[in-house]
């Protein structure tokens, strides 16, 4: 061996010492014999059991072993280190072949559950759209019948309406209503009127109000309540929107 081969071989052999003693696996202070590599690797194999990092540590050891091959002479004291190096081989196969048949085992029982999922998945969408359905077909029977027993005789009897078009019994309700407001005036005895001397008093207070007023203005009934209130039934929905401002109601309520 060249001076250079030498020097190349004992600086790979401290980088080797460096990374096992940098990783816990060789003490620096121990010494380089069969003895102690065995022991190394024991422990070695103990903490990295299924460990990728073996194609890192092995050659590291490897060149431990030729410093003591180199030392010993080709005697016959590393040959428990070759016998063991041979049985942690063995030892790693079988546990990659384990960890392989494992993963393997993991991913079929996956594929298992993935089916079973999609399966039960399918069927709960098929029970939501026929509960969706009977939901409909139920509302759309509770419907007719509702129809049915609201219907009077005079509308049994009557031509049905157009599609598109109105009940005028409802449009009229709906104008009524729109023309309605309810006043709640601050004197209590207010209710002890007449309805015609109410209406007088309604006329007056809103002649009163500050501009401008609705162009047409005018009260075709009052109903008196219990609770002091009135309802008024004006001329226009102009009107009735009007005496609801805020501002107008407070006058013409006091």
């Amino acid at each position: 061996m060249s001076t250079n081969e030498h020097k190349e071989q004992s600086d790979r052999y401290v980088a080797a010492r460096k990374y096992l003693a940098k990783n816990n696996l060789l003490a620096t202070t121990a010494p380089c014999n069969t003895f102690t590599i065995a022991n190394a690797l024991t422990l070695t194999l103990d903490k990295t059991k299924g460990n990728q990092n073996w194609d890192k540590i092995i050659p590291h050891f490897s060149e431990v072993v030729l410093k003591i091959d180199q030392h010993c002479g080709g005697c016959d004291r590393n040959t428990g280190i070759l016998i063991l190096l041979e049985d942690l081989k063995t030892e790693l196969k079988e546990d990659i072949v384990k960890t392989d048949n494992s993963i393997a085992k993991l991913t079929e029982h996956l594929d298992k559950v993935m089916d079973r999922l999609e399966t039960a998945a399918t069927e709960m969408h098929g029970k939501l759209l026929a509960v969706s359905s009977m939901s409909t077909q139920l509302e759309t029977t509770a419907n007719t019948y509702k129809d049915a027993l609201l219907k009077i005789p005079a509308q049994l009897n009557s031509p049905r309406i157009g599609q598109g078009e109105i009940d005028p019994a409802i449009s009229r309700s709906t104008d009524r209503k729109s023309r309605q407001v309810l006043i709640d005036f601050a004197d209590n005895q207010i209710t002890a009127l007449s309805t015609a001397a109410i209406s007088e008093k309604f006329m007056d207070a809103a002649k009163q109000t500050l501009p401008p007023h609705p162009t047409e203005f005018a009260i075709e009934e009052v109903t008196k309540l219990k609770n002091n209130g009135v309802v008024i039934l004006l001329s226009t929905k102009e009107a009735a929107g009007w005496v609801q401002d805020p501002d107008i109601e407070i006058d013409l309520a006091t």
